[in-house]
């Protein structure tokens, strides 16, 4: 440090009136031990804070990961969607011609090809739409790894299939699955900092004992500084006791309370939500894949029905509507 003051005599029962300059020029330091934990626990606030910031990262990580995958999966989705349907549109374009055959040959009717044609027609009309939104998710997921519109299209053009969830991997229990979450974290480390201030403003009703020390030059002439009869040193201890803000003190306290509280329900609320949405998604993910067996039972079944009902209908055995019932069930299931 330097520094250059005017002082007043300290001794002016000897030499009344005079006043002098004072020159410093020095290091000094000043540590204040911490006896009562005040220190201690800032630092383990700062700390924790620290942490949640770090959690914060974390959990904006997860959120794009997230919508990311759920963006890839609905565009595979889509294009899976759309390959059924045109593959659905050649069964039934096909239906169409051989239904069209029957009739010049007169053995079917006029009303067969049109029922035809028309389911035809349906299942063609969903291709558009399902084509805009494959776009809509190609565009979503350009935006999601920051790139240009259409940048990823030459690489995801090639058709695949949708990511399946690891089966066994994924069925934990509720308690077990949210310990990973990082908006838990987030909030306990909030409530750590919370409580940790807390301590620290309850710390303010103790003294504060603090050591200073400084080593350097001191001198009351500028051009004797630096000689070596202005080198100095000294140390002193002070100690501080809160006699007048006692009142200022206990309203910290309380503010720091009402914050520990209010972090306090905080993290209690995210535990429960996050409770809640981990047993509805573990619920629906099982209920989702009792559905997936049956309904790939149920195509295996359609599939069959749409051959009997052709043989069918080819022998005169059945009308036509049996052969669009049956294709159209089995374009429902797939």
């Amino acid at each position: 440090t330097t520094g250059a003051r005017r002082e007043d005599n300290p001794c002016p029962g000897l030499a009344p009136g005079i006043r002098y300059n004072m020159f410093e020029l020095g290091f000094d330091a000043l540590w204040e031990i911490d006896l009562f934990g005040r220190k201690q626990r800032q630092l383990e606030a700062a700390s924790a804070d620290l942490d949640a910031a770090g959690e914060e990262y974390r959990q904006s990580l997860v959120t794009l990961t997230s919508e990311l995958a759920r963006s890839y999966v609905e565009y595979r989705s889509l294009q899976n969607q759309l390959r059924v349907t045109r593959s659905n549109l050649d069964a039934q374009q096909h239906t169409l011609r051989l239904t069209e055959k029957i009739f010049n040959e007169g053995v079917g009717t006029r009303h067969d090809v049109v029922r035809a044609r028309a389911q035809a027609e349906n299942t063609e009309a969903l291709i558009p739409t399902l084509e805009a939104g494959m776009i809509a998710a190609l565009r979503q997921l350009d935006v999601l790894v920051g790139k240009q519109p259409g940048a990823l299209a030459a690489d995801l053009d090639e058709p695949g299939a949708v990511p399946a969830a690891p089966g066994r991997e994924i069925l934990a229990s509720p308690a077990a699955a949210i310990r990973h979450r990082p908006d838990i974290r987030v909030a306990e480390r909030r409530l750590a900092a919370a409580t940790a201030l807390q301590g620290s403003a309850i710390a303010e009703f103790f003294p504060k004992i603090s050591l200073s020390a400084f080593v350097g030059l001191r001198n009351t002439d500028l051009e004797g500084l630096f000689k070596s009869a202005a080198f100095s040193y000294g140390t002193a201890a002070n100690l501080l006791q809160p006699l007048l803000n006692f009142g200022r003190i206990r309203a910290g306290v309380d503010l720091a309370q009402a914050k520990q509280q209010e972090a306090y329900f905080a993290y209690e609320k995210a535990v429960l939500e996050a409770l809640r949405e981990t047993e509805t998604a573990l619920a629906r993910y099982l209920k989702e894949e009792i559905r997936r067996q049956t309904l790939a039972r149920a195509v295996a079944d359609q599939h069959e029905s749409v051959r009997l009902s052709q043989l069918r209908y080819q022998e005169g055995v059945t009308s036509f509507l049996d052969v669009l019932d049956s294709q159209r069930a089995l374009f429902l299931a797939e």
